[in-house]
C-alpha cells in the first residue's frame, strides 16, 4: 500500500512493514523509518527536521543552517557536498564530478510496468517512482520502489536518464541505498568454495565500510548476493533483523557502512570493480532489482518472507505451487562412467521404486569422461549413448517417467 501523506511525504507499506520517506528541509528524500507496520496517524511522530549539525561537518547550502549530508538518511547519494560516506552513484562528465540530486517529484502507479532488459519480479500491483533532478548537470534519477504486501518483501531499482546534450560517465550504480540506525547490529553473508558453499560468516559491525563482491562474472561460489542485518540478541524466532538479496547473476557489489554517528548505509547493486558506464546523450541506465524485507520476528520470518517472495514473484507461475515430482539422478551410482545399457538398468530400478523424473548427470556429452575434458560442447557422445537422448526419453515414458538432464 501507497500513501501519500502530503507532497513531501511517503508511506509505503506491506502487511507488516512500513517504510517512511521525506522529502527534508534541504529538498533531499530521506528514509526515516523502515521496520513494523505505522499507522498514518503515526507519521508526524517520526519524523524530526535535523536539530543539529556535529562542529567539523560540512554545511550542505547555507540557506539551509544545520544541515548536513554526513547525518542524512539518504536514498541517492553523490560524491562531494559534505557526504563522506561511500557515494551511491557517482558519476562524472567532461566539466565535473559534482552531482547534486533533488527532490522533483513522487509518482504512484496502481500498474507495474515491467523493466525488460533485465531479470524482474512478476505479479507487483503498484509502485512509485521517485525523481530526483540534477538541474545544473541536465541528469534524471528515478528510485523505483515496489512494495509486495503479502510477503513483506520491497524490489528497488535506479534509472539514469542523460538529457544533457555531452556524455555522462557512471562510475558506480548500486541499486538500493538503504539508511538504517545502528542498534549494534551484526551483519550475516554467505561465502564459500565449490562444493563448499553459502558458510554463514557473521561479522561485528565496525565504524567503517564492510564490502561483499564478486567479480567473476557470476554471482559466485566465493560470495553470494544475499546479506543480512540482525539486531543484538536476535534469534531464529524473535528479534529484529533485516534481509538483502539482488536479482542478477553478475558481478555485484553489496556494502555495509557505519559512519561516526552511528548511521548505517546499506547498497546492493552491479559491482564498481572495472566499472564505466559511458551514457551518451538522451540515453538511461537500468540497475538490477534489489529486494530487501524486514521482520521482528526473528531470522526464521525473515527467510519465510523470502521464500513466499520467490514463489510467487520469481519462480514461473505454472511452477511455482506444482507438487516436485520423486527424482532419481544417476551420478552416485555411475560418475560419468556410464553406457546406455547401464543407464536403462538403473531406469528400470528407479520405475520399479516409484520415481517419477529419471535425471542423467554429468557425461553424456562430447569426449567428457573426466573433470578435465569435453566441458561446453553439448554434442551428445553417441558412442555412450547410440540413439542420443531421444531414445532415453522415449524410455523413460515407457516406464511412467519424465526425463532431464
Amino acid at each position: 500500500m501507497i500513501e501519500k501523506i502530503d507532497d513531501r511525504t511517503l508511506l509505503v507499506s506491506t502487511k507488516k512493514t512500513s517504510l517512511l520517506l521525506v522529502v527534508n528541509e534541504a529538498n533531499k528524500v530521506s528514509l526515516e523509518f523502515f521496520g513494523p507496520r505505522l499507522q498514518k496517524e503515526e507519521v508526524k511522530s517520526i519524523y524530526h527536521p535535523t536539530a543539529f549539525m556535529q562542529g567539523s561537518a560540512a554545511l550542505y547550502n547555507k540557506d539551509v543552517p544545520n544541515y548536513s549530508l554526513s547525518q542524512a538518511k539518504l536514498i541517492l547519494s553523490t560524491l562531494g557536498k559534505g557526504d563522506l560516506s561511500s557515494p551511491y552513484v557517482p558519476m562524472e562528465n567532461d566539466l565535473m564530478t559534482l552531482f547534486d540530486f533533488t527532490f522533483a517529484s513522487f509518482k504512484i502507479n496502481e500498474e507495474v510496468v515491467p523493466m525488460t532488459i533485465l531479470p524482474f519480479p512478476h505479479g507487483g500491483k503498484e509502485e512509485v517512482i521517485i525523481k530526483l533532478e540534477e538541474k545544473q548537470n541536465q541528469v534524471e534519477a528515478e528510485i523505483h520502489l515496489l512494495p509486495f504486501e503479502e510477503e513483506d518483501v520491497y524490489g528497488e531499482y535506479l534509472v539514469i536518464h542523460n538529457t544533457s546534450e555531452r556524455e555522462v560517465r557512471i562510475k558506480k550504480a548500486a541499486s538500493l541505498l538503504l539508511p538504517l540506525e545502528d542498534q549494534e547490529d551484526t551483519l550475516l553473508s554467505l561465502s564459500g568454495i565449490w562444493a563448499g558453499e553459502l558458510n554463514v560468516e557473521q561479522t561485528k559491525l565496525p565504524t567503517s565500510r564492510i564490502v561483499m563482491e564478486s567479480y567473476t562474472g557470476t554471482s559466485s561460489r566465493q560470495h553470494n548476493p544475499f546479506f543480512a542485518l540482525v539486531e543484538n540478541h536476535t534469534d531464529f524466532n524473535s528479534g529484529n533483523c533485516y534481509g538483502f538479496n539482488l536479482m542478477y547473476s553478475g558481478n555485484f557489489e553489496n556494502s555495509v557502512e557505519k559512519n561516526s554517528f552511528g548511521l548505517i548505509r546499506v547498497e546492493s547493486g552491479i559491482s564498481s570493480t572495472d566499472f564505466c558506464k559511458r551514457l551518451p546523450s538522451k540515453e538511461n541506465f537500468f540497475t538490477p532489482v534489489a529486494l530487501f524485507s524486514y521482520s521482528g520476528e526473528g531470522i526464521n520470518s525473515l527467510s519465510d518472507n523470502f521464500h513466499r517472495f520467490i514463489r510467487s514473484h520469481v519462480l514461473p507461475e505454472e511452477f511455482a505451487y506444482a507438487p516436485h515430482p520423486v527424482s532419481y539422478n544417476n551420478w552416485e551410482a555411475t560418475g560419468m562412467k556410464f553406457n546406455k545399457n547401464k543407464i536403462l538398468s538403473l531406469m528400470k530400478d528407479a520405475s520399479e521404486l516409484g520415481v517419477e523424473l529419471f535425471v542423467l548427470d554429468d557425461g553424456w556429452f562430447s569426449t567428457r569422461e573426466d573433470d578435465a575434458h569435453g566441458l561446453g560442447d553439448w554434442s551428445v557422445n553417441t558412442k555412450k549413448l547410440p540413439g542420443g537422448l531421444e531414445d532415453l526419453v522415449k524410455e523413460a515414458k515407457k516406464r511412467n517417467m519424465s526425463f532431464g538432464i
